[in-house]
This record gives structure tokens, C-alpha cells and sequence, in this order.
């Protein structure tokens, strides 16, 4: 999933349109710096732009400002245990905003609470970490939530 937005070039006295095809948003939400710097960088490599928040607050300041231009991410992924605003707590609010964007929420394998009520707050799909984190499966999850292509 692309998303086209509409570029206007003035040049001179003569003012053009084009359409600029943008690989699709990923607002990812993760507390652990390495970990999200590795999953930025294996979402990029795999056609994603991706905003990087350290806390669920640092989250909830980017989606504002991206819905504010109505510029908002195509899909969030956000870790369950976020400081200052958990994954659950990012989710409800994505929901009562009525924002559609789909939400994937990272819980620990074994975690049947968080993953329960992540479904009943309405995330697209709950992904269970393993130790060691695998990057390779989360960017497929994302993949098949929402497409680069």
C-alpha cells in the first residue's frame, strides 16, 4: 500500500502538478532503543517509512501532529509495555479518536491478557515476541497488515 499525495512545483511564472508515490507510514512504539533502531532499519530495508517514538507518550504527540495534516500513519506498531503510555492505553485512544489506522500490539509470548484485550480494544493483530526478538517475523506481520506494494 502506497500512498499518493499531490506535489505542486512553481517554476517561474509556470505552476505544475505531479503525483509523488510514498512508501506507506509506520509509526513504531518501542522502549528498547536497539530494538527499535533494528526493527527502523528492517522496516526500511522492506519499503516502509518509519516514525520512531520511545514511549507511548512520545507516540501519541507524533500521531496528533500527523492527524493534525491529516498525514497519519498506515499502520502503528506498538510494544504492550510502553512507559507513559502502555500499548493497551496507545491503542484505546487510537480507537476513541476514531482513527482506522491499524494497530499491531507486541506482547510476551504467554501474555493471554494483554492479548485478549488488545483484540477487544480492536487491534488488527497481536504479535508474540520470542526471545530472541525476531525482526524478520515482526516485518513479515507488518507485511501482512499492510503491504509496501
Amino acid at each position: 500500500m502506497q500512498r499518493a499525495t499531490l506535489v505542486q512545483d512553481k517554476t517561474g511564472s509556470r505552476t505544475s502538478h505531479r503525483t509523488v508515490i510514498q512508501p506507506p507510514r509506520v509509526l513504531l512504539a518501542e522502549n528498547d532503543g536497539g530494538l527499535r533502531r533494528e526493527l527502523t532499519l528492517a522496516l526500511g530495508r522492506r519499503g516502509y517509512e518509519v516514525l520512531e517514538a520511545a514511549d507511548g507518550h512520545a507516540a501519541l504527540e507524533l500521531l496528533g501532529t500527523h492527524m493534525l495534516y491529516r498525514d497519519a500513519p498506515d499502520l502503528i506498531i506498538a510494544d504492550v509495555r510502553l512507559p507513559r503510555c502502555s500499548g493497551l492505553a496507545l491503542l484505546c485512544l487510537v480507537r476513541k479518536m476514531s482513527w482506522p489506522t491499524p494497530v499491531v500490539v507486541i506482547t510476551a509470548v504467554g501474555d493471554r491478557i494483554s492479548h485478549t484485550e488488545a483484540l477487544r480494544l480492536g487491534a488488527a493483530a497481536v504479535f508474540f515476541a520470542d526471545e530472541p526478538f525476531d525482526v524478520d517475523r515482526l516485518c513479515a506481520f507488518a507485511h501482512g497488515v499492510v503491504p509496501p506494494d
